[in-house]
C-alpha cells in the first residue's frame, strides 16, 4: 500500500511471509519512506528510501545493502523486517 506524497514525503507499507531459511516464522512488514524532489511527481523518484525498524528508526536504504561487509547492515536489516503480531 502506497500513500500519496505529504509535505513531499511518501510513505509505503508492504505486508510478505517472513523467510524461514532466516528462522522466521509468519507476516513481515516493511514501512518506507521516500523524500521526493521538488520537481518529482507522484510515482517518480526523489532520494533514497528510508526503512522504519522496531525501534522507530529511520534508517537510509545504502545502510542495508552490502551484506556483511557493512557493520551496520545485519542489525539494521534484521530490524527494518518487523514480524507481525
Amino acid at each position: 500500500m502506497s500513500y500519496a506524497p505529504k509535505d513531499g514525503v511518501r510513505y509505503e507499507a508492504r505486508a510478505k511471509d517472513a523467510v524461514a531459511e532466516y528462522g522466521r516464522i509468519g507476516t513481515e512488514l516493511r514501512v518506507v519512506r521516500q523524500r521526493l524532489a521538488p520537481t518529482t511527481t507522484q510515482g517518480a523518484g526523489g532520494f533514497a528510501k528510508e526503512y522504519l525498524d522496531t525501534k522507530r528508526v529511520w534508517h537510509a536504504q545504502p545502510t542495508l545493502k552490502g551484506g556483511p561487509s557493512n557493520p551496520v547492515f545485519n542489525a539494521a536489516a534484521k530490524d527494518t523486517h518487523i514480524l507481525a503480531p
